[in-house]
């Protein structure tokens, strides 16, 4: 088989490999508090999860070109003599490698993690590999908005809004309302995760349009059976679930009642949206939902947030982009002992 042919066939399956791990990993973060409230059974959450991931992936094939040209910023489409094919495909085969094993890591520990900052550190550890120029500014302001400016500042939103609901409670019939945070919780998480499969599957079609690109094999327009590869592999990676982040999130950081689970939910999925719309490239989601339940925990009383949990978070979203770039560096190094 002629090598770049191989090298296109490698990066599109771990581009979904990495749409797999992704799904499984981040989908805690669109349902861990609707099923910590109870508002929805595991089983349920999933599979609604999944539905709306894949449905959110066939619509929002417009952003993949926005997303496309934010990862290229990172530098891997450019180096110094201007190469392309073979040197492209290797530094997106090594780059989805390192992502897709901190995923992997990551979710064995149970700590919820951006998989875009994991590619992020993949993509520039395999540039770094490649000595391939690497605009450290645009890594430093992505890494930035993922570990300081989302969290802290769906922290503070979700503190307000919870201290808002608690004041509204105060003058209502408690039962009823928490069985209508319930209702509102279901539908948030829908939204969460149509959000999820529209945003991330759009990183995947994106990447392997720059994969058949490289080959020569990109005619201008993003093929069906990339849309439909990219969705089915973020919704089968949802439906195969992610228990230990969906427990770290849900129970290990703060105890939730309805009322919580929906100030997080809201303030979480419209970090999102807004992330979307104002920068053209969504955030991760699992930043902003552990600030979000961290902030009405501290709402509630700053002593029942499990500190060290959120610490140990902390510490792991500021591994993440150096140590899938040195998965990533190790794993070019092989590969250019193979091609």
């Amino acid at each position: 088989m002629d090598p770049v042919v191989a090298l296109v066939c490698a990066v599109v399956v771990a581009a979904l490999g990495y749409g797999f791990t992704n799904g499984f990993h981040d989908a805690a973060d669109a349902v861990a508090t609707s099923i910590a409230t109870r508002a929805l059974t595991p089983r349920i959450a999933l599979a609604l999860a999944a539905s709306m991931n894949f449905l959110g992936a066939l619509i929002g094939v417009g952003f993949t070109t926005a997303i496309g040209e934010r990862l290229a910023d990172v530098g891997f489409l450019t180096t110094p003599d201007e190469a392309a094919g073979p040197a492209v495909l290797l530094v997106l085969l090594a780059g989805l490698t390192g992502a897709i094993v901190w995923n992997v890591v990551t979710w064995w520990l149970g700590i919820p993690i951006a998989s875009t900052h994991a590619l992020v550190g993949g993509l520039v550890g395999a540039c770094v590999g490649a000595a391939v120029l690497v605009h450290w500014d645009v890594v430093a302001t992505r890494a930035a908005l993922h570990i300081l400016v989302v969290p802290l500042g769906s922290f503070l939103l979700a503190f307000l809004l919870m201290k808002l609901v608690t004041i509204g409670l105060a003058r209502a019939s408690h039962k009823p309302m928490m069985q209508h945070f319930r209702a509102i919780q279901s539908m948030s998480a829908s939204v969460s995760a149509f959000g999820h499969g529209m945003f991330e599957a759009g990183k995947m079609m994106a990447l392997m349009l720059v994969a058949l690109w490289a080959g020569g094999y990109y005619a201008g327009e993003t093929p069906t059976w990339v849309v439909v590869a990219a969705a089915c592999a973020i919704s089968l990676g949802t439906l195969a679930g992610g228990q230990r982040i969906i427990k770290t999130l849900g129970k290990k950081i703060t105890p939730l009642d309805p009322a919580q689970g929906f100030a997080a939910q809201a303030v979480a999925t419209t970090m999102v949206y807004a992330s979307a719309v104002l920068l053209s490239a969504p955030l991760g989601t699992s930043q902003a939902a552990t600030g979000a339940i961290t902030g009405v925990g501290a709402a509630q009383r700053r002593s029942v947030v499990r500190w060290n949990t959120v610490g140990a978070i902390a510490f792991v979203w500021l591994l993440t982009i150096p140590a899938a770039g040195l998965i990533s560096a190790a794993m070019y190094y092989g590969l250019t002992h193979v091609f």
